[in-house]
């Protein structure tokens, strides 16, 4: 678990109070990139680093691991999907999105360049009466310090050493992740892949990627100077009270898994957030439409069950014949 001083951690007791330390974040620097989990006391751990922390407790064997999934899912992936879709066999990047994408482990964290979005995800999936948070980390400060990295690893003139601006260019990162497979290097690096698919677009999605094989996220980023500077890292924790006020609010800026998650399962895992704010409207609408249908009905039933009225005024006696 990372360790952050008091004026890292943003605590908020509404919603109100969110939306107030986004903007502030975001008008301080456009080079805040933001993940949101559902428990504010998860660290920032890659779904690799989790499952190598319950299968392989006593040992470090983060590489052994991902080659492992790596080469299961390249040997199987073409059984899914068509060639064209595959990438290169030695793009590994490329190949740990598609992975990532698909739901397999990797070494990969996801992070998105909005807080709203980053947002909906702590909301979407926490519990009433807990925590979530938001993670914040400085981009450009991430590619400062893979920089300093690169340069101690090759201190001399002969190697080109990318500038922190040129690492932002996906071929650029793409050579830099390249090179860190052959020589481990103690650096996280945000990263996209070249070919960015539409859901990772939508979710104006990027990666932090581990550029050491035996490193956790949280070890390398703990190693960086000015870790504790709340410049480079910040915690938003909200209390589960603001849940309802939160998704209702992001409702309004269109985020919802309908939206972020394209196609019927986004849509399907969105129904239950109907339940809150306008879309509460909705259900609503039927409750009060089905109720008048049904009494619309039962006093049809009621009037045929009526005898029919006779007509009014003196009805003749029969005549009695003789």
């Amino acid at each position: 678990m990372m360790n952050l001083n008091d004026s890292q951690i943003v605590r908020c007791d509404n919603w109100s109070k969110v939306r107030e330390s986004f903007n502030a974040l975001v008008d301080s620097s456009p080079r805040w990139i933001f993940r949101g989990q559902e428990a504010s006391s998860w660290g920032l751990a890659s779904t690799l680093e989790r499952v190598a922390a319950v299968h392989c407790p006593q040992e470090k064997a983060l590489r052994e691991l991902e080659e492992f999934f790596l080469l299961q899912f390249q040997r199987r992936a073409h059984h899914y999907l068509p060639h064209n879709l595959l990438p290169g066999e030695h793009n590994r990047l490329q190949w740990f999105a598609l992975m990532q994408h698909h739901g397999a482990p990797t070494r990969l964290l996801d992070f998105t360049k909005s807080p709203w979005i980053a947002a909906f995800f702590a909301l979407d999936g926490m519990k009433e009466d807990s925590e979530c948070a938001v993670w914040a980390i400085n981009e450009h400060w991430c590619r400062i310090e893979a920089r300093s990295m690169q340069r101690k690893l090759y201190p001399g003139p002969g190697r080109p050493i990318a500038r922190p601006e040129e690492l932002q260019d996906p071929r650029v990162a793409r050579d830099f992740v390249e090179t860190s497979c052959q020589q481990p290097l103690a650096a996280v690096l945000p990263v996209e892949p070249f070919a960015m698919n539409e859901r990772l677009t939508i979710q104006q999605g990027l990666f932090l990627y581990p550029c050491h094989h035996e490193k956790t996220i949280e070890e390398i980023l703990q190693s960086y100077t000015d870790v504790n500077n709340p410049r480079n890292i910040r915690k938003i924790v909200c209390n589960g009270g603001m849940r309802t006020d939160g998704i209702s609010d992001l409702f309004s800026m269109n985020m919802s898994r309908a939206v972020l998650f394209p196609g019927i399962d986004g849509f399907a895992q969105s129904l239950k957030n109907m339940l809150l704010g306008r879309e509460e409207n909705l259900f609503t609408s039927f409750l009060l439409r089905k109720q008048r249908v049904s009494m619309e009905r039962d006093l049809a039933a009621r009037t045929q069950r009526q005898p029919a009225n006779e007509p009014e005024g003196d009805h003749a006696s029969p005549v009695q014949e003789e």
